[in-house]
This record gives structure tokens, sequence and C-alpha cells, in this order.
């Protein structure tokens, strides 16, 4: 294009520049310090967002963990080792237990070992006081070290700690984890801390109601059975009842030792099923077997009553029953079975369960005639409910076989000389732990000297058939 001053050039933008604006310097153009800054900040974004992942996954494994908790202890464990596993410091994790005292678990980093003590019980109230609330269910604080260390000196503490308390429900008790107070300015943190608290109140709630049910049960089933034994001066009994561990619903095990005369009727048995029926018919059976033994039946027109009366009004239910008739100046003893574990004899020749069978109660089938023997001085009648022998793994014929075998076998002196209360505790701690089902456990010796002086040959407690 011509002006009148002469022709006027345009320069053309750099290629790489299209809007005419300075071109980018190229790598080359960048100095050495840009690269190595550049780099810096990748590999510590590269390092937040791994140590980020690292952290979730930590929350999750520890969220499964206190998920998984079976008892309550373990679970309190399980928070703290899981706080220290996220937050890798001194983590401390505290829960008020069911029957009021509270549990304290401390872990010292993510490879301590866990140590758990219990506290005083308004120590949460306490904490609770220094927090702030900040949601409906969260409250925190940063306490001094020597404030934390006043208030729990068990555990006290070198630096500054943040609390954390959460409620699972608005009136109850929180529970509180403690982690190191830098966390405190750190919001992705917290919100860690905040979804760990929830989980940990939460699973605490839930074994706290499985607690309350439990307990309600086991109080609903202990009133369906005998509030004490008889005492008897030729007779020593002892006898235990343990409700399932993982179970909060009420089961059908029963026994039963009433004096009729110079007799004890001696019974224990199960009614299938854990439920409020099944409570409900175990109190009409063990009613029911009284009322017939008063009448002055034998065992074994008793269970055929018994039966009768099962097959009429509780059809859909069957129940397992030992019944031994005792006759207590002589020993002679009636024996009869319905399905159940048979009784376990302790005396001078050692253990052995008595052969006598038949069928379940509720189930129309002809029943054998009773099993007569008779218990010398110093000999133990052992009566068991399946739940202490029956689990997962083990054959109930070789369950039967280490039960006599642990029987006969006292820590000190003879079977004979052993207290029966002792006998049962070991018994429980060889057997009794973590079952699925209710246990009933009877024991009865006859310790007074015979008033018929036993034949030679009839030293032993020896089963006939009448």
């Amino acid at each position: 294009m011509m002006t009148s001053g002469g022709p006027v050039r345009h320069r053309r933008p750099p290629a790489d520049s299209p809007d005419g604006g300075p071109r980018p310097k190229s790598t080359a153009d960048r100095s050495q310090d840009d690269l190595v800054a550049e780099g810096a900040a990748a590999a510590e974004s590269a390092a937040s967002t791994a140590e980020r992942v690292d952290r979730l996954g930590n929350l999750t494994e520890a969220m499964a963990q206190i998920n998984a908790a079976a008892d309550f202890d373990a679970l309190v464990a399980a928070a703290a080792v899981g706080l220290g596993t996220i937050f890798p410091n001194r983590a401390v994790a505290l829960a008020l237990r069911p029957d009021g005292w509270c549990r304290l678990a401390v872990v010292e980093g993510p490879d301590g070992a866990v140590v758990t003590r219990i506290v005083a019980s308004d120590l949460l109230d306490r904490l609770g006081d220094h927090a702030e609330q900040l949601t409906d269910d969260l409250a925190s604080a940063v306490l001094s070290a020597a404030t934390w260390s006043a208030e729990v000196a068990s555990t006290p503490m070198t630096e500054d700690v943040l609390i954390t308390l959460c409620h699972w429900q608005p009136d109850s008790p929180p529970v509180c984890l403690v982690v190191a107070s830098e966390l405190a300015d750190d919001p992705e943190q917290r919100e860690l801390l905040w979804q760990l608290s929830r989980t940990f109140a939460l699973a605490v709630g839930g074994l706290r109601s499985f607690a309350a049910e439990h307990s309600l049960a086991l109080t609903l089933q202990r009133s369906l059975l005998p509030s004490m034994l008889p005492r008897h001066p030729d007779f020593d009994m002892a006898v235990r009842y343990v409700p399932a561990s993982h179970n909060a619903e009420i089961g059908g095990d029963f026994y039963e030792v009433t004096e009729l005369g110079s007799a004890l009727l001696v019974a224990i048995g199960d009614v299938t099923g854990h439920s409020i029926k099944a409570a409900t018919i175990m109190g009409e059976v063990r009613h029911a077997l009284r009322a017939f033994a008063i009448e002055g039946h034998p065992p074994d027109v008793i269970l055929d009553l018994l039966n009768r009366m099962m097959l009429k009004y509780h059809a859909d239910f069957c129940v397992t029953m030992c019944l031994l008739l005792v006759d207590t100046v002589t020993g002679e003893t009636s024996v009869a079975n319905a399905g159940h574990i048979p009784p376990l004899l302790i005396d001078q020749e050692g253990a052995r369960f008595v052969p006598v069978q038949g069928p379940l109660l509720g189930i129309d089938l002809p029943r054998a005639e009773p099993t007569a023997l008779r218990l010398p001085v110093g000999a133990t009648v052992v009566l068991v409910t399946d739940g202490l022998l029956e689990d997962r793994v083990t054959a109930i014929d070789e369950a039967m076989a280490t039960l006599a075998e642990t029987a006969a076998t006292p820590e000190t002196g003879t079977p004979a000389d052993e207290d029966l209360e002792d006998l049962c505790e070991r018994l429980l701690e060889r057997f009794g732990h973590d079952k699925d089902d209710d246990i009933a456990l009877l024991a009865l010796r006859r310790r007074a000297q015979d008033r018929h002086a036993d034949s030679p040959g009839r030293a032993a407690a020896e089963p006939t058939t009448d």
C-alpha cells in the first residue's frame, strides 16, 4: 500500500505467537533453576497425592477392623491401632463400656503395641467439658500436655493433643479419639479424623445395643430357670448357665433339680431354636416336668407324658432331655433320655458316658425302658447341653471323649476330691469360649458315707437295664 510518505511495510508476528504476544521461553531458554523448581513441585505434588491415598487406604482398613471387632475391649483397641496407623504418632481411643467402666487404649505410633486400661468412668464427661461443639455429633478441643495429664494421670502426654468426641445418639455417651495437636490446622486430616470418630461411635453404639439386648435375654432366661439348687446332706451340686457369646436372642437350655421325699429328680434339656417362643416352651416343659414327677411317675413315663404335651401343643418344636431319679439313701438311679447327650459318670474307674438313648420330645416314636445304675460314694454325674461341646470343626463323639478325659483328670488329687465348683469352672475354661449356643452344665456328687455297703462287684457305677 502506498501513502504520501512512501510504502508502509507490515512486520509479521512470529509463527509460534499468533496473537503477536511475546513468545514463551523454549526449554533451551529456561534457566536451570526454573527446571529444578518445576521438578520439585511435581515431586511434591506426587508425594502429597500418594500420602493422601495411603491415608485413605489406612482409614478404610481401620474402619473395617473397628466394625469387625467382636467385643468391646477389642473394639477400643482396634480404634487406637487404626488411629495410630493413619496418624503416625501416639494415638489414644476411649469409650464407655456397657458395665459403666471407661476403657482406654493407647498406641505408640503405627508399629507400637496397643496397651489398654480401665480409667475413671466420668473421664469422657470431664474431657467433654473442655470441648467445643462442631456439629450435632462432634466436639473437639486442643488440650495442653499439662491439662491432659491432669485429667488422665495413667496416660500422661509430653505434647499438646487434639481430642475429638463423637456421639452415635444425642443422649449417648461419646467416644473419644486423641492425636497430636498439629492436626487441628489441617482440614483434610481433620476430615479423616472425623470419619474415623463416627465409625468408632457407631460401632460402639452397636455393641452397646447388643449388650443391652443380651442382658435382657439373659435376665429373662435366668427368670425361667431355678433360682437356686436344693441343699442335701448326702449330695454336692453345682450348676452353670452361660449364654451364647454371639447371640442376643434367648435360648431354650434348662436344668432342674427337685427333691421328692428321699429322691432327687435331676434333669437337663434344650428346646430347639433361639427365640421368645423357645424360652416359653422351656418354661412350660420345666413346670410340667415337676408336676409329673410330683405325681410319682418314673423317668420314662415322665418323658412319655412330656412328649404327648409337645405333640399336642408345640408340634413345630422339639426338646432334648436327660432325666435322672436318684435314691439319696441307696444311690440307686434310674436314667431316661430323649435325644440328649447322656450323663457322664466319673468314679474310681474313670469317666464314661452312660449308654442311654431315646428319641427327642416332639417326635411320635416308641421309647426305651429306663437304665438303672447305682452311684457309689464319691461318684460324680456331669450333665451338659450340646452348646458346651459343639463347634464348627470338632465331631461330637470326639468332643465327648475329650470332655470325659478332661473331667477325669483334675489339676490335683482325685476326681472325688475336686470341688464341683472348680470342676465346672475347669470344664468351661476348656470348652466354653466363643460358643454359638447357650451352655447349661450341672454336676452332682454323692458324698456321704454309703448307708448300704457296696458289694465287691458294684464298687463302680455300672449301668444295667431293668
